[in-house]
Parts: structure tokens; sequence; C-alpha cells
């Protein structure tokens, strides 16, 4: 039984929103105090669901193994999706983290490398860094989708389907 279908859409609602709601930059929205909280959530609970989608792909290779070069390209995607949104994932943890005084709490030794986490958070994505690996996010969870819905559906399911198609074929035998 393949239950890799049932992984699959909540993180890509949950990251696509996320997303969208990172590259918006109002004043008003941007100053509420539950703002950076609604981001970490959508995006720790799209990056876990990405992962679980991860381990069912795995499974359900066998199912489609007529299109082996397009499935592992699916998933090639599909971890360069999780890495880019688990990056900013961990930047939001460490943030929300130093909020709530987690250096008090840690040993010595611990608190020199917490240190350098804060500094290279602080250095990274202080900068619009943060929006660009969302839309590099959202451009990858966009890919991977339309692969799997070549690897389900066919190639012209619909226009996004034949361009990442027409794009790719090249780089695997259909």
């Amino acid at each position: 039984m393949n239950i890799h279908p049932l992984f699959v859409h909540f993180p890509v609602a949950l990251l696509t929103l996320y997303a969208v709601l990172e590259c918006i930059r109002f004043k008003k929205l941007n100053d509420l105090p539950a703002w950076p909280y609604l981001k970490i959530s959508l995006l720790v609970l799209g990056t876990v669901g990405a992962l679980a989608a991860l381990l069912t792909g795995d499974m359900a290779r066998q199912f489609h193994r007529d299109v082996r070069q397009l499935v592992s390209m699916h998933e090639l995607f599909g971890q360069m999706t999780t890495i880019i949104f688990g990056i900013l994932a961990v930047n939001y943890i460490i943030l929300i983290a130093e909020r709530f005084g987690l250096k008090g709490f840690l040993p010595p030794w611990l608190q020199k490398l917490w240190a350098l986490l804060v500094t290279v958070r602080n250095a990274l994505f202080g900068t619009p860094l943060v929006i660009l690996l969302a839309l590099l996010g959202l451009v990858s969870l966009v890919i991977t989708g339309a692969l799997g819905g070549i690897i389900v559906y066919g190639p012209s399911t619909d226009p996004v389907t034949l361009f990442v198609n027409k794009v790719l074929s090249p780089y695997y035998n259909r």
C-alpha cells in the first residue's frame, strides 16, 4: 500500500503558506507579536511533514519502478526542499530559544557553542537571505510537486507539470 500521498499535501500547504508569509514585509504585520510564532509554527510543522513525506517516499519507490530516473529526481528535489526549509526552521528555533533565554539554562561549554550559533544566525538571517531561502524553498517545493504529478498522472497534467517536464526531461528518461 502506498501511503506517500497521505503525507505530502500538508507539508506542501504549510510550507507554501510559510514562504508567502515570509515574503510579506508589511510593517503592520511584522510588528504583530504573534507573527514570528505563526511563521515558525507553519515552518516547523511543514518541515516535519516534509521529513515524513521523504520517509514514505522511500517506501513508494516500489510502485514506480518504470520511471526510476524520474523518481530519483523527484526524491532529490524533495530532499533539497526539506534541507532548505530545515535551515530556515533552525533559524527560527534559535531565534525563539534566544528570546526565551535558553542560554541561561545551558552548561558553560555549551553556552560558547550557543553564542556561536546565535552570532551566525544574526549575521546570516538578519539580511534578506531569509526571503531568498523561502523563495528558493518554494521553487524547489513546486518542482518536487510537479515531478510527483508527472510520476502519477503523466507529463501534461497541468501547465506547471508540462513546463517542469520540458525543462527537466533531458536529465531523465521518461
